[in-house]
């Protein structure tokens, strides 16, 4: 019963995220600023990226760049989804049904991420199809980009929808997105040496840890030494801890708040 309503739940979230033309405007307007760096003849903007290194190490920092800010967009498109419930009413409606809280977050959480997921997916093998037609980059390299845009830029994702969705229960929405648009650059890529932050930590989840120690570049937006490849690994850990922290916290508040209606 449980994993029918989740299927119900997971499917109904999923269509209406995927289906938001401000999802595929604001990833495409990101793709369509990286790709034009690609269209020069002088070697400048983007094309340096393609030096002949390793495959694997060009597609990482490829991918890196491509999405350093497309996490913000994420958790702006995220921010709204349990809001608009509790606006519309639907929440009520919800808690009157015998749907399980955490079937409910679950399924609302996963359908969001996944759209997310495709958009940014998208954005990242059209960009790895212009590459090899207009770069001369081996087919190979559209399947190295899609394998660390998994490894890279998925946790990414998933950490800040989980923080986008239960936040703005406890503040209001755009105060929450005001805040969560200057955390992101603070909280991973502006150096701690600048200012006071959080970017050089464990805590991290810009996919730099995962960047370096995995696939051994040397690029740093905050200008750290390289990360080793159990930093990374750590690195992955703390991120879905911090994930599965948020998730239980915002169950918890839905438990309390449908315990009052």
């Amino acid at each position: 019963m449980k994993m029918i309503q989740f299927k119900n739940l997971f499917l109904y979230e999923f269509k209406m995220s995927i289906r938001r033309s401000g999802l595929w405007i604001s990833f495409g307007i990101v793709c369509a600023f990286f790709l034009l760096g690609l269209n020069t003849t002088s070697g400048e903007g983007l094309m340096d990226i393609f030096s002949g290194r390793d495959m694997l190490l060009e597609a990482a920092e490829t991918v890196f760049t491509l999405h350093m800010f497309t996490p913000v967009l994420a958790g702006i498109l995220a921010s709204d989804r349990l809001q608009r419930d509790f606006r519309y009413n639907l929440r009520e409606l919800q808690s009157s049904s015998p749907v399980n809280t955490w079937v409910y977050l679950l399924a609302k959480f996963l359908g969001v991420w996944s759209s997310v997921f495709i958009a940014g997916l998208t954005c990242t093998l059209v960009h790895g199809i212009v590459s090899i037609i207009v770069m001369k980059q081996p087919a190979m390299f559209l399947l190295a980009e899609t394998a660390v845009y998994i490894v890279m830029i998925a946790p990414a994702y998933a950490f800040v929808i989980a923080f986008s969705l239960g936040c703005p229960i406890i503040m209001p929405l755009r105060v929450y997105q005001i805040l969560f648009t200057g955390y992101w650059p603070w909280g991973n890529l502006i150096t701690g040496k600048l200012v006071p932050s959080i970017s050089d930590t464990l805590l991290n989840a810009s996919g730099m840890f995962a960047l370096q120690g995995f696939f051994h570049s040397n690029r740093s937006p905050v200008g750290a030494a390289p990360h080793s490849s159990m930093e990374a690994w750590l690195n992955l850990i703390v991120i879905h801890v911090c994930i599965i922290s948020a998730l239980v916290t915002t169950e918890r508040s839905l438990h309390w708040q449908q315990k009052r209606m």
